[in-house]
């Protein structure tokens, strides 16, 4: 008689990365061309720059232990 192999459930766990991206805001530089009147014989143009906030992507990583079900014949 011939017996047929049971299969029997064993929980694995191992450790895996995990990546999280999400927004961060911050406040950058950006630049800004304004025109002034000025009474002179040339009008001249400069750039200057002015704070404004952004949402600038932001990545974190970090290791978890999965936990995982798995069948194996005895």
């Amino acid at each position: 008689m011939v017996q047929c192999p049971i299969p029997v459930t064993q929980t694995t766990y191992r450790q895996v990365p995990v990546t999280e991206y999400r927004p961060v805001q911050q406040t950058v530089m950006k630049p800004v061309v304004e025109t002034k009147y000025v009474d002179q014989q040339v009008t001249a143009y400069r750039q200057v720059m002015e704070p404004r906030t952004v949402d600038v992507p932001c990545t974190t990583y970090q290791n978890v232990t999965e936990c995982q079900q798995v069948q194996k014949d005895m």
